[in-house]
């Protein structure tokens, strides 16, 4: 995969390697399916979740068993993400030159899968008996503001604590003060603490920024990257 930029869609840099396939991935003439890879300056990739496979094939036979390659974007519909994506039934190496007759037997669709909003990979505790813990880069905090997770809750609790920078509990905001999160699982869920009910209370002392840490005892949380 090779990446140019232009300012005025006339003239272009030279195209640079940003991806290339490697031992690890599919036979580019085989069956193609989707892994996840993500940047966030659009020229340095990495392949997420050790290369698990993101969008499968589906069941042998079926229309969309041998080839699959999602559209460049993603539609959002309220808190669900929609994955648009071609697929066939045949391999790339045994697809036949295009023609009229071709065309009407290589079954070709279009279909269409659903995830949760941003939940592209969560964490969760190694041991699920003991709790994990997650610290996040520092925040800004700013008025009128709330601390939500995306987290699965259901068989477990989050409890979240505020930090300094240097990892002293903030006043307050610390784990016992905590109003769990249980039995919940949710795109969007406020953390709340005893009195304050929001982290914009924490808005105006001694610093405007600071490092959520939460434990998680059988949860797994949504990072968002």
């Amino acid at each position: 995969m090779r990446a140019s930029v232009s300012k005025d869609f006339k003239h272009w840099s030279d195209p640079i390697e940003i991806l290339r396939c490697d031992e690890g991935d599919s036979d580019p003439f085989g069956q193609i399916q989707q892994m996840a890879v993500t940047r966030r300056d659009g020229f340095h990739w990495d392949r997420v979740s050790d290369r698990q496979t993101f969008l499968p094939l589906g069941a042998p036979n079926q229309w969309d068993s041998a080839w699959l390659v999602t559209q460049h974007s993603i539609v959002y519909d309220d808190d669900q993400m929609l994955f648009f994506y071609d697929a066939t039934n045949k391999g790339r190496g045994a697809m036949p030159a295009w023609n009229k007759k071709s065309s009407r037997t290589s079954n070709f669709r279009i279909g269409v899968a659903q995830l949760p909003r941003d939940r592209f990979q969560a964490l969760r505790p190694r041991k699920l008996h003991l709790d994990g813990i997650i610290e996040t880069k520092p925040l800004d905090i700013v008025e009128d503001s709330d601390l939500k997770l995306n987290v699965d809750a259901t068989h477990g609790q989050v409890e979240v604590k505020l930090v300094d920078y240097d990892g002293i509990t903030i006043e307050g905001f610390s784990r016992t003060d905590c109003t769990a999160i249980k039995d919940n699982n949710g795109l969007d869920i406020p953390v709340r603490w005893g009195e304050y009910d929001r982290t914009s209370h924490w808005y105006g002392r001694s610093a405007t920024s600071t490092c959520p840490r939460a434990y998680l005892p059988k949860t797994s949380i949504t990072i968002r990257r």
